[in-house]
């Protein structure tokens, strides 16, 4: 719920501004139709309750009121955005598919022109856009909450919007794990069958590797089946594999379109991007299951899956640690292009999975404004480390305060027949220690 107690500004100001305006026709699926009702081709205004004249005599007087108040209270309530901008920022993807794609899409903050043009033309995909982009952000969470910098900013944005000031390495591993988060949600969507236009990859067909056409799908299947120990045995197609291609080409079209080549961040801002998405495509797994009499294993289907989400977090990490500083060429045949700085020579471009950046990153141990950094002033810190996550380390020299509380939890638990578990609450003395 905290992108939506995020958004609840944003939910205040629509019912303000459109209390009165009509919503057109938007269906959803049985999943939510007790909550997102269709609002109707309503052309005039709701008409206010009112009740039948005390003066005229009526068996069913009493009830027709119940009955009308009822029916005014539901449309007064449908009249809001509220309800519409609820289904699109928390119900799954599964359950949404139209609700006034125009209005909807042009109140989303932090989206570009061509974004919302996209957007409008699917507005079924946004939420996984929104879902993906929080799911990116929330794995940089998990992966830097031992740093000084931990993947957070001193304003809350729009999950769309860049929140990183400066074109530090931390810049990058922020876009371009919203990417990857992006293309995971995307795919997994289509996958379930939420989105129009993709589902299943259909291109994988026949037998491996004899039928394969697609060269670098072969050489990922065949790293992959090395990895696995499989034996280089022919198996077939089957099963639901990932549409990847749809994927990628589809948050490439509306993820990389708020950026434009002109300029020197917006051309680490792509590379980062693609190098988020090639995360997840190089991580890509294979599923295989036997068919035959007792597990014999005479004929074998084989199809893609995703990978789970952490694991492409932690690849990002490492292209983190081993990030490359570049800057911008001008040529005669690309108008800008990136290069190293660290490496000379001819082979000084950076490679299509390394994170590049164009400046050094502060130290992110204050409150800064120009960076927006929140510094570490009562993180919490490892007194024993020598990590990153050291007192010495995080608190940047200025000390740190000790804190004694008591941690309580369940143990020496044994189960009774029938049937319950009876457990005993342990107690211990530790010490918390927080940045001055």
């Amino acid at each position: 719920m905290t992108e939506l107690i995020q958004n609840s500004s944003i939910i205040r100001r629509l019912i303000k501004s459109s209390e009165t305006e009509n919503l057109k026709t938007f269906s959803l699926s049985r999943a939510t139709s007790s909550l997102c009702l269709p609002i109707g081709n309503t052309t005039s205004k709701i008409q206010p309750f009112r009740p039948i004249p005390a003066t005229r005599t009526c068996r069913h007087c009493n009830a027709l009121n119940i009955h009308r108040r009822g029916k005014w209270r539901l449309a007064k309530l449908l009249s809001f955005p509220f309800v519409v901008l609820i289904c699109l920022l928390i119900v799954p993807t599964s359950v949404v598919a139209f609700v006034g794609a125009n209005y909807i899409c042009n109140k989303i903050p932090g989206l570009s022109p061509q974004q919302r043009i996209r957007c409008q033309s699917r507005p079924d995909a946004i939420v996984a856009v929104n879902e993906g982009a929080h799911k990116g952000l929330q794995e940089c969470q998990r992966q830097f909450r031992h740093h000084k910098w931990n993947c957070s900013t001193q304003k809350e944005r729009s999950i769309f919007g860049d929140d990183q000031k400066l074109a530090t390495k931390e810049a990058a591993i922020h876009n371009a794990i919203r990417a990857a988060g992006v293309l995971h949600a995307i795919v997994t969507a289509c996958g379930e069958g939420n989105l129009r236009d993709c589902g299943c990859d259909k291109s994988l067909r026949g037998y491996f590797p004899d039928e394969s056409k697609s060269k670098w799908r072969r050489q990922n299947i065949m790293l992959e089946m090395s990895r696995r120990s499989m034996s280089l045995q022919t198996w077939k197609w089957g099963g639901c594999s990932i549409d990847l291609k749809h994927g990628i080409q589809y948050s490439k079209d509306f993820w990389d379109s708020r950026e434009m080549r002109r300029d020197a961040r917006g051309l680490m801002n792509l590379h980062n991007y693609e190098a988020g998405r090639y995360a997840v495509e190089n991580n890509v797994k294979l599923e295989c299951k036997c068919h035959g009499v007792s597990a014999s294993c005479t004929t074998k289907t084989c199809w893609l899956t995703l990978p789970d989400f952490r694991k492409v977090g932690d690849t990002l990490k490492k292209s983190y640690e081993r990030s490359r500083r570049v800057t911008v060429q001008t040529g005669r045949i690309r108008p800008m292009y990136l290069i190293n700085l660290e490496k000379r020579g001819r082979s000084n471009k950076p490679r299509k999975h390394d994170l590049v950046y164009l400046v050094p990153s502060p130290e992110y141990c204050e409150n800064d404004v120009i960076s927006e950094t929140q510094g570490t002033v009562g993180r919490t810190c490892n007194k024993t480390s020598t990590g990153v996550n050291s007192c010495d380390n995080m608190c940047c020299g200025r000390g740190y305060r000790t804190h004694h509380r008591v941690h309580k939890w369940d143990c020496k638990c044994k189960f009774f027949w029938c049937c319950h578990v009876k457990c005993k609450q342990c107690r211990e003395n530790v010490e918390q220690y927080t940045c001055l």
